[in-house]
């Protein structure tokens, strides 16, 4: 993702959550990469548009690759260990108690609606809430998230 590429990234992102509010992102947003975009990497698997802005990883992301990686064995092992290693490259955001406050507040909204979503993304989307830093992501479960809490600002791509 910190490779040049041929094609240039846009100076600004508009994203619309599911309640139709439109956000604008500069280059100076501040992001936090799920582990789908380093699979996406991992699998060969383009992203739609590059992020812009300075990005993060939850320690939670290390995590979920680390999982990937204790998972598998041989050839697939050492790839998933090279994923790993390029996610462990961002500045990693550790679980504090404002996370943990945003994680319980998300928990309640989303049995209130009964919506479900994976532990990983629902503390990737409280890091996100808690820093204030949109999510990119390739995993459509955010949306559930978004529509749970829609102050949190997902980006697909």
């Amino acid at each position: 993702m910190h490779a040049s590429s041929a094609c240039r990234a846009p100076t600004a992102w508009r994203i619309t959550s599911r309640a139709g509010r439109a956000t604008t992102l500069s280059d100076s947003a501040e992001l936090l990469l799920d582990a789908s975009v380093f699979i996406a990497a991992e699998a060969g698997r383009t992203l739609s548009r590059r992020p812009v802005g300075q990005a993060r990883v939850s320690v939670v992301t290390l995590a979920e690759l680390r999982l990937g990686v204790l998972r598998s064995d041989g050839a697939l092992r050492e790839l998933r260990e090279a994923t790993l290693n390029a996610a462990r490259r961002f500045v990693p955001l550790a679980v504090t108690e404002s996370v943990a406050e945003e994680l319980a507040a998300l928990l309640a909204k989303l049995r209130a609606s009964q919506r479900r979503a994976q532990a990983f993304d629902c503390f990737v989307a409280a890091t996100a809430l808690a820093y204030e830093l949109v999510v990119v992501t390739q995993d459509t479960d955010f949306e559930t998230l978004q529509a749970a809490e829609p102050r949190l600002a997902v980006e697909l791509v």
